[in-house]
């Protein structure tokens, strides 16, 4: 099940890899999200290139007052495929490439693990300066909001997942379309996960069978990305988005502001403690840019990132009480 609004440079990547998948029998659901482009021009052209047949394009509805785009994408196809023979539904994002035999995997390994949800975490691209100075981080950052270990333990109430890649049992959908329940959301995958958890076990991982075709060449596309979610990630609320502000300053930003002003023989105790904070959180930050197969030095952009991130946090939530709401694919938020 693939949403797909104006993705003419990514959708035929994507839709190539999702064929190339066929040691499993499968089907493919494109709902066009009123593209204004030759998103569906290009779709059209790889299965005909491949011979692959077993696809439909569903052309969305008008998005009605109250939902959010994807959200009211992903709702319509589940109803479509409501009274299909199908035993698993995956969701996946219009710019997401899959190895092979991903999809064979996954199934197993939630068969095996008795799971109604699996969710990987795509590779996103990290090759361009801001990629290298920012993606890492906005990996971290999400680990530290949702501990996969906490997501991944039954016992918890901590949900979450992340949209590029959300394998389900589709017996979870089948008396109750979850979509209807988050219809206002921006951040979907989350909101999904938080309800799937509730009828039985959820996974997320971090993986490199699933990566991103999408490029962040400039600040403001990564600011625009991370802006449209950051606020309602904090519940719309001043007091949490005041505590966030707070713990990243306090944590990532002033004690590497200290360690440049502070006189270290008349402050030695607390030179040292924000020594250890950097070292700490920086060390920390290791298996992220070893995941991304950064060099070393790129564990000192932290404190750098960590206020960007800051700033689009509060950015978020300026746009939320003084603009109407963020912006993403031409719709206001």
């Amino acid at each position: 099940v693939i949403p797909a609004r104006n993705e003419e440079n990514v959708i035929s990547d994507t839709l190539l890899s999702i064929v190339k998948q066929n040691d499993i029998f499968l089907d493919i659901l494109l709902i066009d999200d009123n593209s204004t482009d030759k998103t569906i021009n290009k779709a059209k052209q790889v299965f005909l290139k491949e011979k692959f047949k077993d696809f439909k394009i569903l052309q969305g509805k008008k998005l009605p007052v109250g939902w959010s785009g994807k959200v009211w994408a992903l709702y319509q196809g589940v109803e479509y495929l409501k009274k299909s023979n199908h035993d698993y539904l995956v969701f996946l994002d219009s710019d997401i490439r899959l190895e092979e035999k991903t999809l064979i995997n996954t199934i197993s390994f939630l068969e095996n693990e008795k799971l109604k949800m699996l969710s990987l975490m795509a590779k996103l691209n990290c090759s361009t300066i801001w990629e290298k100075l920012l993606i890492p981080s906005f990996i971290y950052f999400f680990q530290k909001l949702y501990p996969f270990n906490l997501v991944n333990n039954p016992k918890k109430k901590i949900a979450a997942a992340a949209g590029g890649f959300i394998l389900c049992k589709k017996e979870v959908f089948i008396n109750d379309n979850m979509y209807i329940k988050i219809k206002d959301k921006v951040i979907d995958d989350c909101n999904l996960a938080n309800l799937i958890k509730k009828k039985g076990g959820i996974w997320l991982g971090l993986t490199n069978l699933a990566t991103s075709q999408r490029k962040y060449y400039k600040l403001n596309d990564i600011w625009r990305m991370v802006s449209r979610t950051a606020f309602e990630q904090l519940n719309y609320s001043v007091i949490m988005l005041s505590i966030s502000v707070f713990g990243l300053f306090s944590l990532y930003i002033f004690p590497i502001i200290n360690l440049f002003f502070l006189d270290i023989k008349k402050d030695g105790l607390i030179y040292l403690t924000n020594l250890i904070i950097f070292i700490m959180t920086t060390s920390a930050f290791i298996p992220t840019i070893k995941f991304y197969n950064l060099k070393l030095i790129y564990i000192f952009t932290l404190p750098f990132s960590a206020c960007l991130y800051t700033l689009m946090t509060l950015s978020s939530a300026y746009n939320f009480f003084f603009k109407d709401g963020n912006t993403w694919k031409g719709r206001k938020y």
